[in-house]
């Protein structure tokens, strides 16, 4: 079932009339997504497309099926509130529902424990790194009740062995929730993704069936 579709898409430069990118997108129920490119192609802000922060200048088609999103932004220090502890910056958005409310917060004490953060689960932001941090937006935005969820190059200011935790639990959601990750490396190809999407000339091309051979020639 398709959840999210974009026909005729385009979305320029913010104050430009100048195309940063014509696509069109088709996303099924359940696909792990991955999109690569380099930096300024359009990455991030095909994500604040999805979640409303940005609008399409055109299209024919646009349909998303989510009422929710749960959407792990690059920006570490954007992602968090100051004056909240770690454990309820992760079960904020909580206040919207109690559905699942008992299995959410034993799932996040769980991801707490295998980030080995459970001892500090009452900190501060402010006491925490940046690495820290950003494990922290992802814990939160896998606690976050929605189908949908949208990761923009979330491993990128992690440490090696917090990356490997974070890749191993993400890849077990593969075909349990509908995933897209931005990334810009190589070794994220290694997550369990059934699409793989390029940015090519101001365009996302479908490169699904050329993944193996876009790592194998290290083509980003």
């Amino acid at each position: 079932m398709k959840v999210i579709e974009i026909k005729d898409g385009q979305i320029n430069y913010i104050g430009s009339n100048k195309n940063l990118l014509k696509f069109n997108l088709l996303i099924h129920e359940n696909d792990f997504s991955i999109f690569v490119g380099k930096n300024g192609c359009g990455k991030t802000t095909l994500l604040d497309t999805l979640i409303g922060f940005r609008q399409l200048q055109n299209s024919s088609t646009y349909y998303n099926a989510y009422d929710t999103v749960a959407y792990c932004v690059q920006d570490f220090n954007g992602g968090l509130f100051p004056w909240l502890s770690l454990i309820n910056n992760i079960l904020l958005p909580l206040k919207t529902t109690s559905n699942y409310r008992n299995d959410i917060e034993n799932y996040a004490f769980d991801l707490l424990k295998r980030f080995n953060l459970f001892d500090r689960k009452n900190d501060f932001p402010y006491q925490l790194s940046g690495g820290q941090k950003q494990v922290v937006n992802i814990i939160r935005t896998l606690c976050t009740p929605s189908k949908l969820l949208l990761f923009d190059e979330p491993f990128s200011s992690l440490h090696s062995d917090n990356i490997n935790v974070a890749r191993l639990i993400i890849g077990e959601l593969g075909g349990k929730k509908t995933i897209i990750l931005i990334s810009h490396t190589q070794d994220d190809l290694l997550l369990p993704i059934n699409r793989y999407f390029t940015f090519e000339n101001n365009d996302i091309c479908d490169s699904t069936k050329d993944k193996v051979s876009l790592f194998l020639n290290e083509k980003y």
